[in-house]
C-alpha cells in the first residue's frame, strides 16, 4: 500500500459552509497513487502541497504557526480574486 513520504500534517482551515475542512499539508508534492488508495472519509477535502512547515524549538511539528500561515495565504489569495 503507497505512503505519504516526507514531512505533512492533517491541519483544517475555515470554511463558510461546514465552519471548518480537513486538509492535508505537505512539504512535498504527494502522487496520485497514494491519494488514490484512500476511501473517501479518509481523504482531506483539501491537499496543500509544496507548503512551508514550521518547526517548534523541541523539532516537533508547530501545527499552529503552520495553520495560521496556511489560513493567511488562502485569506490573501481570496483577496486578491476578488478585487
Amino acid at each position: 500500500r503507497p505512503f505519504i513520504q516526507g514531512i505533512f500534517l492533517i491541519s483544517w482551515i475555515k470554511n463558510e459552509k461546514l465552519g471548518q475542512q480537513v486538509v492535508l499539508i505537505s512539504e512535498q508534492s504527494i502522487e496520485e497513487s497514494v491519494l488514490a488508495s484512500l476511501t473517501g472519509f479518509q481523504r482531506p477535502k483539501q491537499i496543500f502541497n509544496n507548503q512551508k512547515i514550521f518547526f517548534t524549538e523541541s523539532g516537533k511539528v508547530d501545527r499552529i504557526k503552520t495553520q495560521k500561515r496556511l489560513q493567511k495565504s488562502i485569506d490573501e489569495e481570496t483577496v486578491r480574486g476578488s478585487a
